[in-house]
């Protein structure tokens, strides 16, 4: 319901005494604003531009939790935040001489001398790169800064909003209750994301191939009609972390329908992804055509795979859910679409290229010979960005984190029904995994050894800081030779080759299935590789 003048009057006229104006100068203004209003014969809403932010910060500091400004300086040195330089004496002894009245530095000024605009200019971008990173830092917490002379500060908004706050301030649909995403993680699912992150392990011979080899009975193709093996490698090389990121969106969505919804058409809307994603809406509402456009790409990514399977995987004849599998060998090798793409509407341009925002699609039916296990991954990690390279690093290492969680079976010696809380990994497994390993030994070549070292400690630091663990360090034996190295040739290998220790946490465990026991007799459960399907 569209609000009255009336309206509009006593939400502005209590904004305006928050704000400091003094109650008669507050009156003499709304009347002003009547008089246009009843001039216009009621066609005119002076006050409607002011309206809706100032109602939506009323109702946040009438609803929502202050938080104490103390509370907020971990953020002030989160790994994602760019370094400020500091301002030197003639830097600011320059911003003083040329400010106005209230002190503020016109934002287009520069000083003649050379060298003194070029530090100024540096200054200036530093310190806005940094405002805006602690920005989205407050804003992925839900976290929102009114200004007003009276109760202004930070506030928290909290987990249910009234429908038109939501166009408002459009927040990530994050709640304490369900910081996870429950996403397929059998072996192929797995290797599609970790295709989707990079153009390391794709072979660029005749045709792009992931991996290089068939393995485990299993291999993708990146091909499109029309285009040739050039075009192809062109964009094989613009594959990022945030096209793993959709993937992982569409698994997810795909299981929130049941484990039917695995087969059935799913509507995706560009729009919905970013929300998840944790990208800024447009202050004006919506997302940025760019970001958008992102997401289409990624979705073409997807939509130009094939998969390769031959009879060496392990594929599935049944799965009656409880453990209960049954698997058999096909006879011959089958190339199937990874996504059947059924229709897109919504056409929008950006720079001459055409991309749509609404995407019909399904799973192929490769999907119907592997398992429905599943990982939770954390709503967190897709809303990093993938800038600096401490977030990239903690995006892929946090992901090979939760699929490792769901991969390992090892109880807990005093709880048998509780997974191991905590894993033992070595550095260099990890990066190969989290597909940043070809980086870390490039970093190495370069000699930029501590480089990769920083990186990947910050990335875990992150990682804690997000509640993918609760806990980590090297294995103490390691630490001592890691120590020992320092500074020596052949540190890097030693480090590489070190173990260490995370701390699952226990609040993921509890929701991932119990450790399947094994025997140790012969598994004649599972049939002869002779009884393939014809």
């Amino acid at each position: 319901m569209e609000p009255t003048l009336k309206d509009m009057q006593e939400v502005m006229g209590r904004w305006w005494m928050l704000q400091g104006f003094s109650e008669e100068n507050v009156q003499l203004t709304l009347q002003v604003y009547e008089n246009l209003f009843q001039s216009s014969g009621g066609q005119i809403h002076p006050l409607a531009e002011w309206f809706p932010p100032a109602r939506a910060s009323l109702w946040v500091m009438d609803h929502a939790k202050q938080v104490p400004a103390e509370n907020l300086t971990h953020l002030l040195y989160h790994p994602e935040l760019p370094i400020v330089p500091d301002r030197s004496a003639r830097l600011l002894r320059w911003e003083m001489e040329n400010a106005d009245d209230e002190g503020t530095v016109f934002r287009m000024a520069l000083p003649e001398d050379p060298v003194l605009a070029q530090e100024l200019q540096h200054f200036r971008e530093a310190r806005d790169a940094y405002l805006e990173k602690l920005r989205n830092l407050l804003w992925q917490e839900r976290i929102i800064h009114i200004r007003s002379q009276t109760g202004g500060g930070y506030y928290r908004l909290p987990p249910r909003l009234p429908g038109w706050l939501k166009d408002h301030y459009d927040f990530p649909t994050r709640t304490a209750k369900d910081p996870y995403l429950k996403v397929l993680s059998a072996r192929p699912y797995q290797m599609i994301d970790r295709a989707m992150r990079s153009a390391e392990g794709w072979s660029l011979q005749d045709l792009p191939r992931y991996p290089q080899t068939v393995t485990h009975g299993l291999q993708l193709e990146y091909q499109q009609d029309g285009l040739k093996l050039a075009d192809l490698e062109g964009l094989i090389h613009t594959l990022d972390p945030r096209t793993g990121d959709v993937w992982r969106l569409l698994l997810a969505l795909a299981l929130e329908e049941g484990q039917s919804g695995i087969y059935r058409t799913l509507t995706l809307d560009l729009r919905e992804l970013g929300k998840a994603m944790g990208f800024k809406p447009h202050p004006r509402g919506g997302f940025r055509p760019q970001q958008l456009q992102e997401i289409a790409q990624a979705l073409g990514h997807l939509e130009r795979l094939w998969m390769t399977i031959t009879p060496e995987a392990r594929t599935l004849e049944a799965d009656t859910g409880q453990h209960k599998r049954v698997y058999r060998s096909l006879k011959d090798q089958k190339t199937m679409r990874v996504l059947a793409v059924m229709e897109k509407d919504q056409p929008r341009e950006l720079e001459g290229e055409v991309f749509y925002l609404r995407w019909h699609l399904a799973l192929g039916e490769w999907a119907r010979l592997f398992e429905k296990s599943y990982a939770r991954i954390f709503r967190s990690l897709l809303e990093l960005p993938s800038r600096p390279a401490s977030a990239l690093w903690a995006k892929q290492i946090g992901t090979e984190l939760a699929y490792l969680y769901r991969e390992d079976r090892q109880p807990e010696p005093d709880r048998p029904d509780l997974r191991r809380k905590q894993k033992t990994l070595t550095i260099q497994r990890l990066l190969e995994r989290s597909c940043l390993l070809h980086e870390t030994e490039l970093l190495h070549g370069q000699g930029h050894h501590s480089r990769a070292v920083k990186r990947f400690e910050q990335a875990l630091d992150l990682l804690a800081y997000h509640g993918v663990h609760q806990g980590w360090h090297y294995h103490p034996e390691d630490a001592a030779r890691i120590d020992d190295q320092t500074g020596k040739p052949g540190a890097y290998r030693v480090w590489l080759n070190s173990r260490v220790l995370v701390e699952a946490p226990l609040s993921l465990l509890n929701d991932l299935p119990a450790p399947i026991k094994r025997s140790r007799g012969p598994r004649a459960e599972r049939p002869s590789a002779k009884r393939a399907v014809p």
